[in-house]
């Protein structure tokens, strides 16, 4: 696809979607990879899957560059981990600005 098509494909898709969801922020072709590619991530896909989608050459490019953590997730990967150390009676509360 040549620079014009991305550029038309831009201004005639993504912005009218991003209005129509009340999005203000200017949203390119480029930031819809990265949240596209996220979005995937966060809904379980596999990495295989994602690559391909993104036509990307590795999974590499895919994970380290175009998907970024999303904080939901990282909060259930985090109590995951608690719960498999701590005893279910052995609970810790969080209180504010404990270390």
């Amino acid at each position: 696809m040549s620079v014009s098509e991305w550029i038309v494909s831009s201004r005639s898709h993504i912005r009218p979607a991003a209005e129509r969801a009340k999005i203000t922020k200017h949203i390119s072709w480029h930031v819809f990879r990265h949240t596209f590619s996220t979005l995937l991530a966060e809904n379980d896909e596999d990495v295989k899957t994602v690559q391909s989608l993104m036509r990307h050459a590795n999974s590499n490019i895919t994970m380290n560059i175009y998907t970024h953590a999303v904080s939901s997730k990282k909060r259930r990967a985090q109590t995951k981990v608690v719960e498999m150390i701590l005893p279910e009676g052995n609970k810790v509360v969080a209180t504010k600005g404990a270390a």
